[in-house]
């Protein structure tokens, strides 16, 4: 069930400008840099890519696999709330089910950009540069009237296109 939200203030956060860009673009950069140097450049980012790797080898190197995996997971909390917060002082209202169907766009962004399926390979940089180019084709669609059904399709493609690509480089990768 909706619920109605009529807290002005709570609209700020979702419709508020800050030197000239809107606020949720604002956190969208801050989330990408600290996420970027947690990821690249600390130890708690090697562990995180290990156990993506391979989780029995990272356990056997050491990593504390356990405590790793439980702030992964409150960490990706965190960002979906904040997520959350942010469409819903868009929406004014809080909706259950608005962001079904978006798996599919973020999955499909991430194998863009080159995150592996299989774990252990990615990077927040490509990652960008994946959503850019799945947002290009949004609105290209968008733009041409095609069916909302036709773009499930097409996203789908592109995943399909993606997941191949994915696996050609990890058969490369193993014969060189």
């Amino acid at each position: 069930k909706a619920v109605g939200i009529e807290d002005e203030s709570f609209f700020a956060l979702g419709y508020a400008n800050w030197f000239g860009l809107p606020a949720p673009i604002w956190l969208t950069v801050a989330c990408l840099i600290i996420f970027g140097l947690l990821l690249n450049k600390t130890t708690f980012g090697r562990n995180t890519l290990a156990i993506g790797g391979n989780e029995e080898a990272a356990r056997l190197a050491g990593v504390p696999v356990v405590r790793t995996k439980i702030i992964i997971f409150v960490l990706s909390g965190l960002v979906s709330a904040i997520a959350g917060i942010i469409l819903a002082s868009r929406m004014t209202s809080g909706q259950p089910m608005t962001s079904i169907g978006y798996e599919l766009i973020v999955i499909s962004a991430c194998v863009l950009g080159g995150v592996s399926l299989k774990g252990g390979i990615g990077k927040i940089s490509y990652v960008v540069a994946g959503i850019l180019i799945l947002g290009t084709v949004e609105n290209a669609m968008n733009l041409l009237n095609i069916s909302p059904f036709a773009q499930y399709v097409v996203r789908g493609l592109i995943l399909l296109a993606a997941v191949i690509f994915d696996r050609y480089k990890q058969k490369a990768k193993r014969t060189v």
